[in-house]
């Protein structure tokens, strides 16, 4: 996924504990096999990877909107690619609580 820049995107939700969320589009979410409270870990070019909860959302297909600590955690800049991978996660039977 191509990485667009972005220090207002909301990348976290949560009352209790903070939890890191990504959007993706619908159509990548299908793509990757993935959808809402899918837990994902996105790879750039540190081998440290960054976990967070999918969320669907409208946006530009094919690219993901990261704010400046996951770049600098995952060493990418604005173009640069992630990888993203799913991770198992037992049922959760409310999914992830919503704020």
């Amino acid at each position: 996924m191509r990485v667009i820049a972005d220090d207002a995107v909301e990348s976290y939700t949560g009352v209790k504990g903070k939890r890191r969320v990504l959007c993706l589009t619908a159509a990548d979410a299908v793509r990757c096999g993935l959808e809402r409270d899918s837990l994902i870990e996105m790879l750039g070019r540190n081998p440290t990877p960054l976990r967070a909860w999918v969320r669907i959302a409208e946006g530009e297909a094919g690219a993901v909107r990261l704010d400046a600590f996951a770049r600098t955690v995952l060493a990418v800049a604005d173009g640069g690619r992630v990888t993203l991978r799913l991770l198992a996660v037992p049922p959760l039977p409310n999914g992830m609580a919503e704020p």
